[in-house]
């Protein structure tokens, strides 16, 4: 079956969706809006999200629900767009969706560390029938993480997880969340070699950069947070990166310093996410996600009967969503339109 075929009803369906993302013209009126309260309330009255949100009052805790029914909202188009697409594409969407799984367990290992899992609703986590693992309330009730990693024993993650569980407080967070990053993309890596044609060449040419991303960050947290040795650091790096290989990873692991790899990295290819000095990690984070959402918007124009459209819609939608909830927390410590401009992933003139 060609792709044309294959991919008809998908591309009619996402295009549908697509006419519901925000405008630029949306987006300049929610960042001269003045509360938090305004803003959702322009949304409520203007956007698709207003089918979702019945009530015209909000106060923060109702802030906070209403950034629930968005965040399901995003979800459900994901579980919708599955039905779509079959064979390998239909694996690779069902992947796509576990990232949320992946969310949901750095979440508990978080709040087991914090000793504050009380303040998690089980019902509010979102949670698919085509996750390895679903039972949350069971996972909530954890002590600590042995008891975290016994309960996930029966899936891939337990094993994975359980070397770190003596680690020092301030350092297993960051292994467990690396060690289920690593997972994510080594499934998606896998499953996409598995398709055919321009598809699996776009997914691979997006898989790594993001693998570019997730090995520079882990590189630069590693370092500068937690002093890691180069050994410890190159053993957790991904392969597979789009301009930095194995043998350039290999390298950035093992420069003396900090300071050296901060002026290596200004000389690379991503030499955008080191430019400013203060908020550096914040800046990181904002510049790799305003590429990935500039990538998608080209791609998106170009409007081929492929994997393109459907999965550059997801992520928009994904981005489109941070940058209502930056707006929303901008609004409320006061920060005027230039000031909430600078949050968010999608650039405006």
């Amino acid at each position: 079956m060609g792709s044309v075929t294959r991919f008809a009803a998908l591309y009619t369906k996402v295009k549908s969706l697509e006419s519901g993302l925000l405008t630029k013209e949306d987006y300049h009126t929610l960042i001269n809006l003045k509360t938090e309260d305004e803003v959702i309330e322009y949304l409520v009255d203007n956007s698709i999200y207003g089918k979702l949100v019945k009530v015209k009052k909000y106060e923060t805790d109702e802030a906070v629900n209403f950034e629930r029914v968005l965040r399901r909202y995003v979800f459900s188009k994901y579980e919708q767009l599955i039905h779509y697409v079959t064979n390998e594409e239909r694996k690779l969407f069902k992947l796509l969706l576990a990232r949320y799984e992946i969310e949901n367990l750095k979440l508990v290992i978080r709040s087991v560390l914090r000793q504050d899992t009380d303040k998690i609703d089980a019902q509010q986590l979102l949670v698919s029938k085509h996750f390895e693992f679903k039972d949350y309330p069971h996972l909530l009730e954890s002590k600590n993480l042995e008891q975290v990693v016994d309960r996930l024993m029966g899936t891939h993650f337990g094993p994975l997880l359980k070397p770190f569980v003596n680690e020092s407080n301030d350092r297993v967070l960051f292994y467990m969340e690396m060690t289920l990053d690593r997972l994510y993309f080594k499934r998606l890596a896998d499953q996409m070699e598995k398709l055919a044609g321009e598809g699996k060449t776009f997914m691979l040419d997006l898989l790594g950069t993001n693998i570019d991303y997730l090995n520079i960050q882990w590189i630069y947290r590693g370092v500068k947070n937690f002093a890691l040795t180069p050994e410890e650091l190159f053993n957790y790096c991904l392969d597979d990166g789009k301009y930095l290989n194995l043998k350039k990873v290999k390298t950035l692991c093992y420069l003396p310093s900090y300071q050296v790899l901060i002026e290596e990295l200004k000389n690379s290819k991503y030499r955008s996410l080191f430019m400013e000095e203060s908020n550096m990690d914040l800046i990181m984070e904002r510049e790799m996600e305003r590429s990935l959402f500039e990538l998608f918007s080209e791609l998106s124009k170009k409007g081929k009967l492929n994997l393109v459209t459907p999965i550059g819609f997801l992520h928009k939608l994904e981005y489109e969503l941070r940058d209502i909830f930056a707006i929303i927390e901008a609004k409320r410590y006061g920060l005027d339109a230039k000031q909430t401009s600078q949050f968010l992933v999608r650039t405006l003139e």
